[in-house]
């Protein structure tokens, strides 16, 4: 099997990121799940529709490296775009995805895992990194 871990520093940042991103995902999908015991009666019946609706023209602002990103998806980028987008949307809506506030108002945070946040895993590897020079 070949050795996929990133080699360059900056596909190395990209990575950290996105272990950072998943992390933060992971906990907003697992934890009002795991909290509440259930997966929310909505979630049912946002899968059971299989219907795309109405299309609607918009100016929107996205970051540059997410527009770059998709972009080099090729073409049918802004349906990739509007997919994810969609995903988020029917995770609010199904209550797996809450806003930090509404958490914070339900659950102590002395028994809940902290959310991760971007930044973490460079953070972590630094003092990794300063545990090793400090023992030599």
């Amino acid at each position: 099997m070949p050795d996929r871990r990133p080699k360059t520093h900056a596909k190395k940042m990209q990575f950290n990121y996105l272990v950072d991103r998943m992390k933060q995902l992971e906990w907003e999908i697992h934890h009002p799940i795991a909290m509440d015991w259930a997966i929310p009666r909505e979630w049912h019946e946002i899968a059971a529709r299989t219907r795309k609706s109405e299309k609607m023209r918009i100016t929107l602002r996205v970051e540059k490296d997410v527009v770059r990103f998709f972009k080099s998806l090729g073409a049918g980028y802004q349906v990739k775009m509007d997919d994810v987008l969609a995903s988020f949307m029917h995770a609010k809506l199904a209550g797996i995805l809450r806003e930090e506030g509404d958490i914070d108002a339900y659950f102590n945070d002395s028994e809940t895992r902290p959310r991760t946040h971007i930044g973490a895993m460079d953070e972590m590897l630094a003092e990794l990194r300063q545990m090793e020079r400090d023992a030599k």
